[in-house]
């Protein structure tokens, strides 16, 4: 998918998120296996008819053109059928390295892609990875992990200035100012990664929270599937951080 001027889709980290949200959302249920962003279009993957495919892309572009304020129409989207097992895997993984393929290297996180919901590393395409697991199970785990820096997910310190964007990650938000159920799930997870021995004023500032809501937090029960999002999130960007600062 490319709009008809070339302009790029998204070039921000909010933008991001905001197609990765879409293409999840519209693909949940029409067979959505993978897509990859690069900055002026976007490949997806579907287990799906030509029909359903269309479909697909259609309500992904008038989504984006809204949310984005594109202000131009898309191209026809071109769709090729998938022929085997063999061509279903190479085409999975060549949609997920579109920045790197165009020399743009802009996304190490992965976020304009369906890795990080493959991962449960993100928790908004609840069953790409079920759907992944049926159609494609040559797949193996060692397979997604090398679309990542290496030493990506190794316990170590978290560096607490990543934690508020880590755990906006998790859901695809843009930040955790706001409200909503899951800003507040996300904040929930971080003070619970942070863990008790982080001062509570500390937490404030990087959360950008009053000290009362952080000790609110800390007194709710963790919800663990979001807190071990949120910690593999958090040890990513520790990782890319400290791979930026040796570079």
């Amino acid at each position: 998918m490319r709009l008809m001027d070339g302009r790029p889709i998204a070039t921000t980290r909010a933008a991001v998120r905001t197609v990765s949200r879409v293409v999840l959302s519209q693909g949940e249920d029409r067979g959505l296996l993978a897509h990859g962003l690069a900055d002026d279009h976007l490949h997806a993957v579907l287990a799906a008819s030509r029909p359903a495919v269309g479909d697909f892309a259609r309500y992904v572009e008038i989504a984006l053109g809204r949310l984005l304020g594109l202000g131009s129409r898309f191209q026809s989207a071109h769709i090729v059928p998938l022929q085997n097992q063999d061509h279903a895997l190479r085409t999975f993984h060549y949609v997920q390295r579109q920045d790197a393929r165009h020399g743009l290297d802009r996304d190490p996180m992965r976020e304009g892609t369906s890795l990080p919901d493959m991962l449960a590393i993100r928790l908004v395409g609840s069953s790409i990875a079920e759907r992944v697991r049926e159609h494609l199970p040559r797949l193996r785990p060692e397979h997604l992990m090398q679309h990542f820096p290496a030493g990506a997910f190794v316990e170590r310190p978290i560096d607490l200035r990543v934690l508020a964007d880590a755990a906006a990650a998790v859901f695809a938000l843009p930040d955790l100012r706001g409200r909503g159920d899951e800003l507040a799930r996300a904040r929930r997870a971080a003070v619970h990664v942070a863990g008790k021995e982080v001062p509570t004023r500390a937490l404030s500032e990087v959360l950008e929270i009053g000290a009362r809501a952080v000790q609110m937090l800390r007194a709710l029960p963790p919800e663990l599937v979001v807190v071990r999002a949120v910690k593999l999130q958090a040890l990513l960007r520790t990782q890319a951080k400290k791979l930026n600062e040796v570079g």
